[in-house]
């Protein structure tokens, strides 16, 4: 199994590269999972009254309960280690993890499968300040991979097409796999 720890300011098109990644996935008959370090998070702050809002203050509520959380029993890594070990268990291939914090994302590159690391960007986003070191810090980690999301839907598409084909030593080409792409591979 290979784990994809994927981050981004909101709004920088992280949902749909992996939405495209998977569907891109299944037709070469791989299972992908997708969780994030604050999906068990999400549940408590339902039951504290919020309601899914992406707001800055609803991102900064999040934020502080997971710190919060984390300080007192490290919540936020134990749950996404139990979704590691479920879809380890289930045979997934991949498992997508948006992880924020570069705390967060190394703790997860140490539990020592094959992981990839993933900025995706968009210019529009790049600025903005959300007013919560989760949120404000996306851009201060060292990425293996970082998507450029400037283009149109298909260009996205593509770069997910690129990614695959990059880490899925096992499967055909797609076919187009030739379009241009806004995606750079970092080299060492």
């Amino acid at each position: 199994m290979k784990i994809i720890i994927v981050n981004g300011k909101g709004g920088s098109g992280k949902d749909t590269f992996e939405e495209y990644f998977r569907d891109i996935a299944e037709l070469c008959e791989n299972k992908v999972y997708k969780t994030s370090m604050v999906r068990a998070v999400k549940n408590i702050a339902q039951m504290c009254g919020w309601q899914g809002g992406k707001s800055d203050k609803d991102r900064k509520f999040l934020a502080d309960l997971k710190t919060l959380l984390d300080s007192y029993n490290n919540f936020a890594f134990e749950s996404v280690v139990n979704d590691i070990l479920k879809a380890e268990k289930e045979h997934y291939d991949y498992i997508f993890i948006d992880a924020r914090e570069p705390n967060d994302i190394d703790k997860i590159k140490e539990i020592g499968l094959n992981c990839y690391t993933i900025l995706i960007k968009r210019e529009e986003t790049t600025e903005k300040i959300y007013g919560n070191d989760a949120d404000d810090n996306v851009m201060n980690y060292n990425y293996d991979y970082i998507i450029e999301n400037n283009g149109t839907l298909d260009d996205l598409r593509a770069s997910a097409e690129t990614f695959f084909n990059e880490i899925d030593n096992e499967a055909e080409l797609i076919p187009d796999f030739e379009e241009q792409t806004h995606i750079s591979f970092k080299e060492d």
